[in-house]
């Protein structure tokens, strides 16, 4: 018996003409040379395989190198010209991004609509699947044109590169949600998390997102890899509050430094044991293959480019990078004050001006229908919920913002994260909206 493809067509070509209008009107808009703000060291950063700013940002460098070495013969008034490769490098990644939520949201609407025995019955293949279609491109077209994303799109910066790896990241958990007992999309997610975290670190909070995933779909698998994840608390707590001389940050001229990092890799290997050590071990395997690209920047550095930001052929500079010891001390916000009040209001008013407001209240009509929607639906949408309390309320906790205009012009593009999941919220409601429709006017 032929097995059905996990994404139909309609779900291709929800994909397919999100990326291609998503990325024409971004390389129309493009910036065409250096522009402000970050732009002139990313760009020079990128043309010398050099180290930008912490926390350094390794796979972004080389990927934005790749693109050059492709447009090297693009100019600006007869001068070589590498920062436009940079810049559509930026198109071409938020472009990628807002397809790929199309593509989750046209597949995950079909489970959702087929949950829904009455409506399903009702519409029929064909136009269950524009349906789903429509609502797919919907989705994406309105993150791609959402002032952050759009505005993140068409310069040099890191920020569509992580929503790209961020809806990666979605997608290959939903995929293994629908078949929990398959790893491999479970080893994909865990590549791309460790990937996402060498572009920009704040994917860290879509963590949480996935052991509630993990532990509503397989309570077992969840409890192997709590097992795993036990002796990983234990190495962070020796290195933080043991003895100085036996922590994994002094550095490879110390023996500490080799124990800790054997240890790293071992632990998931001994994982094995487990009744699902083969998925736990992959798993955890795969993330640490995603976090070596930050063996890169040692080596990037040693050249001696022209950005070589903290030296990080040391190994005071590597930690000063990824620790971002550049920055302020974290300092958490304090949820039970007038301040935080304020936060949250600021937060609220940039997601509203992303998304017009009729629109923006799509969203609410899959937390109206969730009593119908089946189990399995119901835990992929608490998922989708998590994941946007952890890098939208949660990150305002961590960043701790202040509420002046500057600071908030700033910080606005840390939150385009917790944009693109509500997109998908807007992208499902428009879909139950039509289906609903559909059903009472036949």
């Amino acid at each position: 018996m032929k097995k059905t493809p996990f994404f139909h067509r309609a779900d291709w070509i929800a994909f397919g003409l999100t990326f291609l209008i998503a990325l024409t009107v971004y390389t129309l808009t493009l910036q065409p040379t250096v522009g402000l703000e970050d732009s002139g060291e990313l760009i020079v950063a990128s043309d010398y395989l050099g180290v930008p700013h912490p926390s350094g940002y390794p796979i972004w460098s080389l990927l934005t190198w790749g693109f050059q070495w492709v447009f090297h013969k693009v100019t600006y008034h007869g001068y070589p010209n590498p920062a436009w490769a940079v810049n559509f490098f930026s198109a071409f990644a938020g472009a990628a991004a807002c397809a790929v939520l199309a593509l989750l949201v046209s597949r995950s609407g079909t489970d959702i609509l087929r949950s829904l025995k009455k409506v399903s019955a009702t519409l029929g293949d064909h136009t269950e699947r524009v349906f789903c279609c429509v609502a797919g491109i919907s989705s994406g077209l309105l993150l791609a044109f959402s002032q952050g994303m759009w505005s993140q799109s068409v310069i040099a910066e890191v920020y569509s590169l992580n929503i790209f790896f961020q809806t990666l990241m979605l997608l290959f958990l939903y995929r293994w949600m629908v078949e929990p007992d398959n790893p491999k999309p479970l080893f994909l997610m865990a590549f791309t998390y460790g990937l996402g975290m060498t572009n920009h670190q704040t994917i860290l909070f879509m963590g949480l997102a996935v052991a509630l995933c993990i532990g509503l779909r397989h309570i077992r698998l969840f409890r192997d890899f709590a097992i795993v994840g036990v002796f990983y608390a234990i190495m962070l707590l020796v290195n933080k509050l043991g003895p100085t001389e036996w922590a994994w940050i002094n550095g490879w001229d110390h023996p500490a430094f080799y124990f800790w990092t054997v240890y790293a890799i071992t632990i998931p290997i001994l994982g094995l044991f487990l009744p699902n050590g083969k998925t736990v071990c992959g798993t955890y395997l795969m993330m640490l293959l995603g976090l070596s690209f930050y063996l890169y920047m040692p080596f990037a550095s040693d050249q001696n480019p022209p950005i070589n930001w903290g030296y990080p052929r040391t190994w005071q500079g590597l930690m000063h990078a990824i620790t971002r010891g550049q920055y302020e001390k974290v300092t958490l916000a304090n949820v039970f004050t007038l301040r935080f009040v304020h936060q949250i209001g600021a937060y609220l008013r940039d997601l509203s001006g992303q998304f017009f407001w009729p629109t923006a209240l799509l969203a609410l009509i899959p937390f109206i229908s969730l009593p119908w929607i089946g189990k399995k639906n119901r835990a992929w949408f608490l998922t989708t919920v998590v994941a946007f309390l952890g890098v939208g309320l949660l990150f305002i906790i961590l960043q701790n913002p202040k509420i002046d205009m500057q600071t908030l012009f700033i910080a606005r593009v840390q939150y385009i994260q917790s944009h693109a999941i509500y997109a998908i919220w807007i992208g499902l409601g428009l879909l139950l909206a039509m289906a609903w429709l559909e059903t009472l006017v036949k």
